[in-house]
């Protein structure tokens, strides 16, 4: 019977040194039976060969490609005379031992499985000799029955090992298990219980073992007893909730399978149960129970409805307070023939191009409208999606309704409140603009009256008087200002500009305004400008310098002895500068409780600070006010009787140095060849006397009208080199007159005169509207001098008249 070759696949997991032995004895008769002084064997695997017993070299693993005998196994027995003629180039040839001789024989195991070969050589020649060829054929059969032997041992081991690894398994998946497992006899006597198993039941293992069932367990012994009987039947069986009582603890839940274990002989043995302890999941089901009571319950208290309207089951499931929406109960078949009937008619419409957007884009069903309830009127927020199976196909509708009737009268409620507060609003700020008209108007007498009358020869005590009367009407003009900048906040329409000016002179300027009065009262004033302060910047200007000039105010006015200190910094923040500007004093101070309400409206430190230093206590409300519409902040640090310092933050971007414009003097007088001519439009006797009185000092050639119609018509028939128009007049009002004047300049092709509106009216929107209308300017009532002045010089200015013109202290 021919041999197989194949090789050892477990050649390598062998004890082949178990071998030797055998193969010395094998390899010695070998030598003497060739007379060969070299005798070896090797054994071969699927790519390696294991050579043993060559020249006394320690055993060895080869790739199989560096053995001819390895390659060539499938011819052996073979013997060659001379191997230089049959393996030239072999190293063993043509190097060392230089072998000439060789002869192997196959090592076949009794399976018929060739797994290596023994081998001899020589460095003589040797003619083939058939009787010592048999001779080691007989010697390799040596070798193949110790190679079987050594794979039976292995095989026998492995088994072994494999048996016990498989007990250990078994072994420790029942340990490990996450199930309680316990197996009984024929009896019910418990023979083998695991750890889980002790856990759950708090029952020892070893007060288990050979106690029966029914004494450990009475009454889920008892429960479950047909269970067993037909487990020991051959049966499996399960048990889904099982309570069991045990001693000192609470009472488990367990979900319990049952079935029969057999012997080595396929008898049965006992019982196998294993059991999964669920007392957590019966505990979260009746917690799911409850939270599903509470959540019809919430669902019928917040008049919430959930419904679900199944295509394929057809049928329709309602949760909550469906008596809340429909006036009796709806079925599958209505709602499904046609949804559409739960919702008013007049609302229907939007609410199914809704839908439609939610089936063809998929945007979210979120609409509110009326329930088709006869009698009386139901409002509803409705959400809803399509339900669709894994095939895609609509299987049906889920939604929630929830009734916000309430919510809608509420709504209502307040929108026709909020109407009324608007009209209210609206009101207050009609109130606003025609309280500062009507105060202005008279104001603008007393200050130009007053004005005009400093300038005039006086005692010291009526100049003392007239100071009186200028302080007090300016204190009137500060408190109205506060009033209206107020009414700005309170609307939301305080605006601020975005236009380069220079920090430097609007510090230098408000410094300017309360350098003086800080020095009469013998108080020391500080002024310091950082260098990277003091350039241009993109901001608003007459915001900035209201803010200072309110926090210097208060400075000067709290303050009898010491210092007032006005402090610029800036910081590079990005591409942005912060600016930090402080105003310090060494003044009365306040406490923490008063700094906690010193930034609300109409709020002072106590009563005595308002009846000693007056003030209305809108001011650093206003202020902090204009700091947040400008994007920054207004904070305040102080002591008691420690002073106080007051710090304005901005960011501001930094614009292009610009010129500063140039500060306005007190008083003015015009040196002219020509006397300008101005035309005033007003109707108030006691304005135009003021501005009689105030550019009478100054040469004007003034003419007086007393309305529009009239101003436009001298405006046509006459030359002015100035304008002065009032807002509201009879017959025609300011704002019509300019526009009528600028459209017969245009009709004529006359180079435009310079018009000012003189107006009561101070808030910004009557500065947009009179600049809207074709006007140059707007000046707000009261006029000072120096404003009117000011105008005056520019006018002639821009008329030609300029040579002549010269302001002048």
């Amino acid at each position: 019977m021919g041999a197989t070759q194949g090789g050892l696949i477990e050649l390598r997991t062998l004890d082949l040194v178990a071998l030797r032995p055998v193969i010395e004895r094998v390899t010695r008769l070998a030598r003497i039976i060739a007379d060969a002084p070299y005798a070896f064997v090797v054994l071969v695997d699927e790519d390696q060969v294991w050579m043993s017993g060559f020249n006394d070299e320690p055993e060895t693993f080869r790739p199989l490609g560096d053995t001819t005998t390895g390659r060539r196994l499938h011819e052996s027995p073979v013997w060659f005379e001379d191997l230089r003629i049959t393996a030239p180039e072999h190293r063993w040839v043509a190097g060392e031992p230089y072998a000439r001789f060789y002869a192997n024989a196959p090592v076949d195991l009794a399976c018929g499985l060739r797994v290596g070969a023994l081998c001899v050589g020589a460095s003589i020649m040797r003619p083939r000799d058939e009787a010592v060829l048999g001779q080691l054929v007989d010697l390799a059969a040596l070798v193949g029955e110790a190679v079987g032997r050594l794979r039976a041992q292995r095989a026998e081991e492995e088994a072994s090992r494999q048996e016990r690894a498989a007990t250990a398994l078994k072994e420790a998946l029942m340990r490990a298990a996450p199930v309680a497992i316990a197996m009984s006899d024929l009896e019910q006597r418990y023979v083998y219980v695991n750890e889980r198993w002790t856990h759950d039941t708090g029952v020892a293992a070893e007060d288990a073992i050979g106690h029966k069932v029914a004494d450990l367990f009475p009454e889920s012994y008892a429960l479950l007893k047909d269970k067993y009987a037909a487990g020991l039947a051959g049966e499996s069986a399960l048990a889904e909730r099982v309570r069991v009582p045990l001693p000192g603890r609470p009472n488990r839940w367990l979900r319990a399978s049952l079935g029969p274990w057999r012997d080595s002989e396929g008898r049965i043995g006992g019982l196998v149960s294993m059991s999964h302890d669920i007392t957590d999941v019966i505990a979260g089901v009746e917690r799911t129970e409850r939270s599903e009571q509470r959540l019809r319950l919430a669902l019928e208290i917040a008049e919430v409805s959930v419904y679900e309207l199944n295509y394929r089951e057809k049928t329709l499931r309602i949760e909550g307070a469906a008596d809340t929406f429909f006036d009796q109960s709806k079925t599958y078949a209505e709602l499904a023939k046609d949804i559409w009937i739960t919702v008013h008619p007049e609302d229907r419409p939007a609410a199914q191009a809704a839908w439609k957007r939610h089936m063809r884009e998929g945007v979210p069903f979120r609409t509110e409208y009326r329930m088709n309830v006869p009698g009386r009127e139901v409002w509803a927020f409705s959400a809803a999606e399509l339900i669709r199976g894994e095939d895609g196909r609509i299987d049906g509708v889920i939604g929630v309704l929830k009734n916000i009737t309430q919510r809608r009268q509420s709504e209502d409620t307040m929108a026709r409140a909020r109407d009324a507060a608007e009209a209210a609003n609206r009101a207050k700020s009609e109130f606003l603009a025609n309280m500062s008209h009507e105060i202005r108007t008279p104001l603008n007498g007393v200050m130009g009256v007053s004005s005009a009358l400093a300038r005039t020869p006086l005692t010291p005590a009526q100049a003392e008087m007239v100071g009186l009367i200028e302080t007090s009407a300016q204190t009137l003009e500060a408190i109205l200002a506060d009033v209206l900048d107020l009414a700005r906040v309170e609307s939301g329409r305080l605006e601020v500009k975005a236009e380069p000016f220079d920090l430097g002179a609007c510090l230098r300027q408000a410094a300017a305004l309360f350098q003086p009065a800080a020095e009469a009262k013998g108080l020391s004033f500080d002024l310091d400008i950082a260098p990277r302060a003091n350039g241009a910047f993109v901001g608003d200007v007459v915001r900035v310098r209201q803010i200072l000039c309110n926090l210097l105010s208060n400075a000067v006015k709290f303050t009898a002895k010491g210092a007032i200190g006005l402090r610029a910094r800036a910081d590079e923040v990005g591409e942005r500068t912060r600016l930090t500007l402080s105003v310090t004093d060494t003044g009365i101070g306040f406490s923490a409780e008063v700094k906690a309400r010193l930034f609300e409206r109409f709020e002072q430190a106590d009563g005595s600070i308002t009846r000693r230093y007056g003030g209305t206590g809108l001011g650093l409300a206003i202020s902090r006010a204009l700091a947040k519409a400008m994007d920054g902040s207004l904070e305040a640090e102080s002591l008691p009787r420690q002073g106080a310092s007051f710090t304005l933050t901005l960011m501001l971007d930094r614009a292009a140095p610009s010129i500063a414009p140039a500060a306005l003097h007190t008083a003015y007088d015009l040196d002219i060849d020509a006397p300008p001519r101005v035309l005033l439009a007003e109707d108030h006797a006691i304005n135009r006397k003021v501005v009689e009185l105030l550019l009478g000092h100054v040469g004007v050639d003034l003419t007086c009208v007393e309305n529009g119609a009239d101003a436009v018509e001298a405006a046509s028939s006459g030359q002015f080199d100035l304008i002065l128009m009032d807002m509201q007049m009879p017959i025609m009002d300011g704002l019509t007159a300019i526009r009528a004047i600028r459209g017969h300049e245009q009709a004529m092709r006359r180079a435009p005169t310079p018009i000012w509106a003189l107006s009561a009216n101070a808030l910004p929107e009557h500065v947009e509207a009179s600049l809207a209308a074709g006007a140059d300017g707007h000046l707000a009532k009261p006029i000072s001098a120096e404003s009117l002045f000011a105008v005056l010089a520019q006018a002639c200015a821009d008329g030609g008249v300029a040579p002549a013109v010269g302001l002048r202290a």
